[in-house]
């Protein structure tokens, strides 16, 4: 049980895909308590493409979408929580035509031509020699 937990501390959740799947239904709880703030708070009315990076169950981009229609979205994540929402179907058919499902690290490369990136919970647990690299 220890080792569960201590995977899940370090967020080494592609090891345990188990413990990534756990994990990321947890960081999507969290972001659903403020996304409401986020949606209201920012004026997307002059952006056409955002991109979420780290997405997870895309909760987020969902929401700014319902609220801006002319809106697209790019959901970036690792390879198991894109395969995880795809298999599970947790875009809602209303704005899944605009959302692009997109897997890969944000280390390596990210996606071209979006306006705005959103990153949220995502750089903390990384040791900040390789953030700054990056």
């Amino acid at each position: 049980m220890l080792q569960k937990i201590v995977s899940i501390c370090r967020f080494d959740a592609h090891i345990n895909p188990e413990a990534g799947q756990n994990l990321s239904h947890s960081m999507a709880g969290i972001s659903d308590s403020y996304q409401d703030a986020i949606v209201s708070a920012y004026d997307f009315s002059d952006i056409q493409a955002v991109a979420d990076l780290g997405g997870a169950s895309g909760s987020l981009l969902s929401a700014i979408l319902q609220s801006n229609p002319h809106l697209h979205c790019i959901l970036f994540d690792i390879p198991s929580v894109i395969e995880d929402i795809k298999n599970n179907n947790r875009i809602c058919q209303e704005i899944s035509h605009r959302c692009q499902l997109e897997a890969g690290s944000f280390f390596d490369t990210v996606p071209s031509c979006v306006e705005l990136f959103l990153m949220r919970r995502i750089l903390h647990d990384w040791m900040m020699k390789i953030v700054y690299e990056y």
